[in-house]
């Protein structure tokens, strides 16, 4: 009975992926754009103009970025992962932020 677990554990092995990387360009300009609209709200000038200041800093159209988005929350491959990167990411912003007061 052992003797046909192991292929079969090493088969599940094997097939295991990694998880794809998380661009951080796109992390970094998401992180930035909900910074924007915490600090500024959603649809004031102001949030719009700096949204787009934002966008093209980090080398993104609008479009450009939507697409990115959508692409990214339609594969579980990579939203997971970078889910995780941004909670990580809030949560050294939180810390750095609090050790500075």
């Amino acid at each position: 009975m052992v003797t046909w677990a192991l292929p079969v554990v090493a088969l599940l092995l094997g097939c295991s992926k990694e998880p794809k990387p998380v661009d951080i360009r796109f992390l970094d300009t998401y992180i930035d754009l909900r910074e924007v609209e915490l600090r500024l709200g959603g649809n004031t000038t102001a949030a719009q103009m700096e949204r787009g200041a934002v966008l093209k800093k980090r080398g993104y159209t609008l479009e450009g970025f939507m697409k990115e988005a959508n692409e990214i929350m339609s594969d579980p491959e990579r939203w997971v992962p970078f889910q995780k990167a941004v909670v990580e990411r809030i949560d050294t912003l939180v810390t750095v932020k609090k050790g500075a007061e």
